[in-house]
């Protein structure tokens, strides 16, 4: 006996049994609609509202039934659901048995699937700021999954990838080369290497904000369009706001990161330019990059070791698909091969699920 629920369950299978042969119809099917009870009234229960209609009180068929079982004690029929409760001396003498039994195994089940090797991804959160109650979620998820797989004797291969291209980090990078000195000093006093970073990010992110927000809110004025630039300059305050948060925070280095990044003119365009530079392969801002990113998941895996998590492979995105050429392999395939689902909106190539006719 590997799983001593399965006599819990063989045991319903006989009360229905016996219960069709009672009110002389089958009702055995509804073996697949077994729930949790509510524990005021059982272990378990079995929606059968259609046949509490149609036979009404059942107790004294359930009184005949009960002596024939092994396991269940009570079967009471509340609000349509037949709730069941089970001899818990008896069922904790079959879990013990089976433990004694399978001693490290027990659990194994043959819902086990088969046998063979398994890559899992999981969690992957980007690497600009701590990861948040989400990637939590996703990494117990995922982690408990690998340990099933592994109990039930597969081969599984935990997986993060690194998501390292794209806007954001451009901003991990500009603020970390503005203000790295102040940012080591942080870590090397024992501040979560994340955290730290979280505020480079943010306050960098925020900075390019408001200094676009700033450039559109002129242009609008310069078009008497006052109502627009209103609504950006509410949404500026809103920035400037999230700047004020992270000095309570840490002033020192929001006030360095506000000193040197103001310096650059044109910071939206630039990390335009930076995101664009990174995979191109450019030499100065990959290393950059690399080294913000990789003090991001220096953070990242201190995070992990608390909830004892751990992965075997880490790829970063800028090498799989970008400097592998793989995108654009993918994307010259799709344009020989399925061009009638490719539109060019604005220089960019735009994939269509369902093809367009096209004029």
């Amino acid at each position: 006996m590997n799983n001593p629920y399965d006599e819990v369950i063989r045991d319903v299978q006989s009360l229905l049994g016996f219960l069709s042969s009672e009110i002389n119809k089958d009702v055995t099917g509804y073996i697949n609609e077994v729930i949790r009870a509510p524990s005021q009234y059982g272990y378990l229960a079995i929606p059968m509202h259609n046949i509490a209609r149609e036979h009404g009180d059942l107790n004294e068929v359930i009184s005949r039934i009960l002596p024939k079982l092994k396991l269940i004690n009570k079967v009471v029929l509340i609000n349509g659901y037949l709730n069941i409760g089970i001899n818990t001396r008896d069922y904790a003498s079959i879990v013990l048995s089976a433990i004694n039994k399978l001693g490290s195994k027990y659990g194994i089940s043959d819902k086990c699937p088969p046998t063979g090797s398994y890559i899992i991804e999981h969690t992957s959160a980007n690497p600009a700021k701590p990861m948040h109650i989400g990637h939590g979620r996703n990494a117990v998820l995922g982690d408990s999954l690998a340990r099933l797989l592994r109990f039930c004797g597969a081969s599984v291969r935990v997986h993060f990838y690194v998501n390292d291209c794209g806007d954001q980090m451009p901003y991990v990078g500009i603020g970390y080369y503005v203000s790295k000195e102040l940012v080591l000093n942080r870590i090397n006093n024992g501040l979560k290497p994340d955290e730290v970073m979280g505020i480079v990010y943010s306050v960098t992110y925020a900075v390019s904000e408001i200094k676009r927000l700033s450039k559109q809110i002129e242009q609008l004025k310069k078009e008497n369009r006052f109502e627009d630039a209103n609504k950006l300059i509410n949404e500026r305050d809103e920035w400037v706001s999230v700047i004020n948060s992270f000095m309570e925070r840490d002033k020192e280095l929001t006030e360095a990161l506000l000193r040197e990044l103001g310096k650059f003119e044109d910071l939206p365009t630039m990390v335009k330019q930076w995101s664009k530079a990174y995979e191109d392969g450019d030499e100065f801002v990959r290393k950059i990059i690399r080294e913000a990113v990789d003090i991001v998941l220096k953070g990242f895996r201190i995070t992990l070791d608390r909830l004892s998590i751990g992965f075997d492979s880490w790829d970063f995105e800028s090498e799989v698909a970008v400097d592998s050429g793989g995108v654009s392999k993918v994307i010259n395939e799709l344009l020989r091969k399925a061009s009638q689902y490719i539109e060019r909106d604005d220089g960019a190539l735009v994939f269509r699920l369902i093809s367009t006719p096209k004029t």
